[in-house]
């Protein structure tokens, strides 16, 4: 309570509180911190990229007779559209490699969309 009052009233006052030294990061205590923030970046980064893959494999379901497999993103466009190709649903089996993905990641999308709407 003390700390506050005393922040408070160096803020009415008008006294910059940057300026005061134990406000102040030294070098070390930055770069710790810029690390720390590159890091929760990555893993935020990752988390994202497998919630991505897994809604490409759960909409590849309703198009393709295989899911894509777990490794499917490392493959390169023509091996990708050989699979859509071996392994497409009857009704689309006119369709092109590139529509047929264009829908599974129409649908990848929006199932996302659904379940962040859902979280809140």
């Amino acid at each position: 309570m003390y700390n506050f009052v005393r922040i408070n009233a160096m803020l009415v006052a008008g006294i910059d509180l940057t300026k005061a030294s134990h406000f102040k990061t030294n070098k070390r205590q930055a770069q710790a911190t810029s690390s720390s923030d590159k890091r929760a970046s990555r893993r935020d980064d990752m988390k994202k990229e497998k919630e991505i893959n897994n809604d490409l494999i759960e909409a590849s379901n309703y198009y393709l007779t295989k899911e894509l497999p777990d490794n499917f993103h490392k493959w390169g466009e023509k091996k990708l559209n050989t699979f859509i190709e071996g392994h497409l649903w009857q009704p689309f089996e006119y369709w092109s490699a590139e529509d047929v993905w264009e829908n599974i990641e129409n649908l990848a999308s929006g199932i996302r969309t659904y379940i962040n709407k859902q979280k809140g």
